[in-house]
């Protein structure tokens, strides 16, 4: 049986979208854990890193790779209170170009 809506417990996350004027959307993940230690901060999106006792680290780096391919950006912060934030953003508006083919 699946869950209706009313049963269904928040974890204590949240994510929005926005759009700017640079024509960009941005999407942001939050979440009220513990947040992020300063020294990982620098770390999360490298290949092979990972601050769990399983897992291979490339999760964040392939994240990272992609958003990058399509001209964008990623990034984590700490929330004020509790918790982390990783954002994205992603052009909404590509520059025309000629393809050319070899």
């Amino acid at each position: 049986m699946h869950p209706r809506p009313s049963d269904v417990e928040t974890l204590g996350y949240g994510s929005d979208c926005l759009y700017d004027d640079a024509g960009a959307v941005r999407v942001a993940v939050r979440d009220r854990g513990p947040g992020l230690a300063d020294d990982i901060v620098e770390k999360l999106f490298m290949p092979f890193f990972t601050s769990k006792r399983d897992g291979l680290g490339l999760g964040l780096s392939i994240s990272r790779s992609i958003v990058d391919m399509h001209g964008g950006r990623i990034w984590a912060e700490n929330n004020a209170g509790a918790g982390a934030t990783f954002y994205f953003t992603l052009p909404t508006r590509v520059a025309l170009g000629v393809a050319s083919l070899r």
